[in-house]
């Protein structure tokens, strides 16, 4: 495998994304399949905190190492992008755009030509960037694959939130420990 982590400069109308990336590929060009898989993680991205405050994982890693592993498997590239902190949105599914022209013309670096195929996956918030994805009317990418696709209650979701929010005072389990299951 080569490629690796990294980070990467994306400008989208004027303004200007600094991101983490995920870019691995075949080492040898002869076990390339022509594609590209690109990975559209859960969450908005960046650390993964416990309630005390502790980092427990990234966000970035959610689809990288079992997929991405996977497409490495049979051929493919795959990418991902890091969005920390921009969901499944339609800004989320811009710097993914330009994220996957980026990375198309890095394989055409490393290999001499562009993918033939580039396919998006998308899990959980991803699943918005792809459904995004799947419905401009200017396809991007040869397949698309939503999978626990989330976002799409984005507004019943905020309001939900906010609720818990004010409740969870009442039932946070450290400052009311006696409070049954």
């Amino acid at each position: 495998m080569r490629g690796g982590t990294g980070g990467i400069g994306i400008e989208i109308d004027g303004k200007r994304y600094e991101k983490r990336f995920v870019l691995r590929y075949p080492e040898k060009g002869s076990n390339w399949n022509d594609r590209l898989l690109v990975g559209a993680h859960g969450g908005a991205g960046g650390l993964s905190r416990s309630r005390s405050g502790n980092i427990i994982d990234t966000g970035e890693t959610a689809l990288d190492d079992l997929i991405g592993e996977h497409a490495l498997d049979q051929g493919y590239a795959y990418a991902s992008v890091d969005r920390d902190g921009i969901g499944g949105t339609r800004e989320g599914r811009a710097v993914t755009y330009a994220f996957t022209e980026a990375v198309r013309e890095r394989l055409r670096k490393v290999y001499g030509k562009h993918p033939v195929r580039t396919y998006l996956a998308g899990f959980s918030a991803g699943g918005a960037i792809a459904r995004y994805a799947a419905e401009d009317t200017s396809p991007r990418y040869d397949g698309i694959v939503i999978i626990a696709g989330g976002s799409g209650d984005a507004m019943p979701l905020l309001e939900r939130q906010a609720q818990m929010a004010v409740l969870w005072p009442d039932v946070d389990p450290v400052k009311n420990p006696d409070l049954p299951t």
